[in-house]
């Protein structure tokens, strides 16, 4: 299943297929659009 992934500091991520920014003020991408990703075992393609 498709979430979303932040690749900066915080390597925050959706629980679903919500396409949003990234939330956590204090990661080096702050606002920036997440990264889809379709991993199955929690590793999110080594990001």
């Amino acid at each position: 299943m498709t979430h979303y992934i932040c690749t900066g500091e915080c390597k925050g991520e959706t629980d679903d297929e919500t396409v949003g920014t990234c939330q956590a003020e204090s990661c080096n991408k702050f606002g920036e659009p997440l990264k889809p990703c379709n991993c199955e075992n929690g590793r999110h393609n080594a990001h």
